[in-house]
């Protein structure tokens, strides 16, 4: 399916080692969001052969295998050449990756605002030996960019990421595994996306196992348009509807993000293969 001509275009992709979504917003030019997550690099793809497969690299990941995995990945930001690129399972430097800090060589020298923080939340502050230490979500960015740090009240992994650039709003979630509390989640978000009238994008890993009627609360009033729709099938690793087993990536656009943008949904091709 080609895109028809229209203010915005999004593109779904499956990578090896994360799920891309790349988001084009027309202003005065066009601009380039990248999402993904990186799944802390462990070369495993997010399919049930791969966790049992590479069940170690949960436990540890070998630095030749990080390496190897941000060099695939920053050749394909380099390719996709996103003005904002948005992710979400960064590694820091823990326990199970040789405390190794993923996120200098994933920022390089072509973006010059960059920023990772911990996903837990002002109130959690784990330990060196914790698992959770270092595990993190992170956004690079070309130019400046105006962004704060937002927390939800619920879950483990608290932290959105809101970020400004030419006059849209992209907040950039990771949403919990746990059904009542990733419900609580998403009806704060509805009421985040509710405080403004500009244009907003929403996208971020939803784990959504239970479908699309999950994202309802964000979906009811109809300023938002989700985006996926018509692309699980071909790449259900990034839909907010009927996702795979670990319920992957997702992203809602607000309506006046995308004006007069039917149909405008550009055909999903794998980046890797």
């Amino acid at each position: 399916m080609q895109p028809h001509a229209a203010t915005l275009r999004l593109r779904l992709a499956g990578a090896q080692t994360e799920d891309i979504a790349e988001t084009f917003v027309q202003r005065e030019a066009m601009t380039r969001i990248v999402y993904a997550n990186l799944g802390y690099l462990r070369a495993i793809n997010g399919s049930i052969r791969h966790h049992i497969g590479r069940w170690h690299h949960h436990v540890y990941t070998p630095l030749r295998v990080q390496t190897e995995s941000i060099a695939q990945l920053t050749a394909t930001i380099s390719r996709l050449d996103p003005d904002l690129c948005c992710l979400v399972e960064v590694d820091r430097g823990s326990i199970t990756n040789r405390f190794y800090d993923q996120f200098p060589r994933l920022q390089g020298k072509t973006f010059v605002h960059a920023e990772a923080h911990g996903k837990y939340g002002l109130d959690r502050r784990p330990g060196r030996l914790a698992l959770s230490h270092g595990k993190s979500n992170a956004f690079l960015a070309k130019r400046k960019v105006i962004a704060r740090d937002r927390y939800l009240q619920d879950g483990k992994k608290k932290l959105v990421h809101e970020i400004r650039i030419d006059g849209v709003r992209i907040l950039v979630v990771h949403l919990s595994l746990a059904f009542r509390v990733r419900s609580r989640q998403i009806a704060e978000l509805a009421d985040w996306i509710g405080e403004e009238e500009g244009p907003t994008i929403l996208v971020g890993d939803f784990n959504v196992f239970r479908g699309e009627r999950e994202l309802l609360p964000l979906l009811k009033s109809g300023h938002l348009i989700y985006a996926n729709r018509g692309l699980e099938r071909h790449h259900p690793a990034v839909g907010t509807g009927h996702c795979r087993a670990d319920g992957r990536a997702a992203a809602a656009l607000h309506e006046r993000a995308v004006r007069e943008a039917e149909g405008a949904l550009a055909a999903a091709e794998p980046v890797f293969r």
